[in-house]
């Protein structure tokens, strides 16, 4: 276990200053970091957004997901979604409502492989990895990203991506094998540990100024800042903090478990004790 609790102390000005307690924590012990890594995605995607500078292209647009290799699905509807279309919107909902695997594939795929690892290397996230979507693809195959499509809401094109293709190599290290048996994707137990080496790699400390520098821009450096404009924080603090059972788009009922902030709202963002 990795503890990092961050204590938010505010002076008579109202002006936060941080002091972080940590417990077992180091960068160099692997842990698997499973769905956190949306939060960065999700983070990047906005980012990305901000950048493309495409008029009329922002994350509430529809974003028609074509394919080009065999292992690739096009995405063209989302019945979850008020309009009945896919967005960048509406996949941060999915990942932070209820940490929906396809959503963060989509974005993994908007982004791309080798800008996800570039921009984060770039932010000083040095010892962030994020390699793999959760679709059980090869490593040559999560190097390849969809082409895709962003429209208006009539339908006529806004933006077209081509597909993508990761040329940079990574330096993996040491190999990473943990425990003595697990499950496979048929659910057959298999006994020998299994291999996190080629994994997604999101250390607890990063993960930590990842979430600070989204709630507290600020308090980080310029450099550690995700380029996010005021309505994207909004957007980002509330469907970290608000409960699937709140939203109507998509709508989900109260057994929906809650993986970001279970007990927050997004009001309470820049108040709360700690984190």
């Amino acid at each position: 276990m990795q503890i990092i609790y961050t204590q938010i102390n505010r002076d008579r000005h109202n002006l936060p200053s941080f002091r972080n307690y940590y417990f077992n924590t180091d960068t160099g012990m692997y842990f698997n970091p499973a769905s956190t890594v949306k939060l960065p995605l999700a983070l990047l995607s906005l980012e990305k957004l901000n950048m493309l500078h495409e008029k009329g292209v922002d994350k509430f647009s529809a974003l028609l997901i074509d394919s080009s290799k065999s292992w690739q699905s096009p995405e063209y509807k989302d019945s979850s979604s008020e309009t009945g279309l896919p967005s960048i919107a509406q996949y941060i909902r999915k990942a932070f409502l209820v940490s929906d695997n396809d959503a963060y594939n989509r974005m993994y795929q908007f982004v791309g492989q080798q800008r996800i690892n570039e921009v984060l290397h770039n932010k000083s996230y040095g010892s962030t990895r994020i390699t793999r979507q959760f679709l059980g693809l090869t490593a040559e195959q999560n190097r390849h990203t969809n082409a895709m499509r962003f429209t208006d809401k009539d339908g006529r094109l806004l933006y077209r991506q081509p597909p993508a293709y990761n040329t940079d190599s990574f330096y993996f290290g040491r190999p990473v094998k943990i425990g003595r048996g697990y499950l496979n994707s048929k659910d057959s137990l298999i006994n020998e540990p299994i291999d996190f080496t080629e994994a997604n790699n999101l250390p607890l400390e990063d993960l930590q100024q990842m979430l600070q520098s989204v709630l507290f821009p600020s308090s980080v450096p310029e450099k550690q800042r995700f380029k996010l404009n005021g309505e994207d924080e909004r957007f980002v603090y509330q469907y970290l903090s608000q409960y699937p059972s709140e939203t109507n788009y998509p709508k989900y009922d109260s057994s929906e478990c809650k993986v970001f902030f279970p007990a927050g709202r997004s009001s309470d963002a820049g108040r709360d004790p700690g984190f």
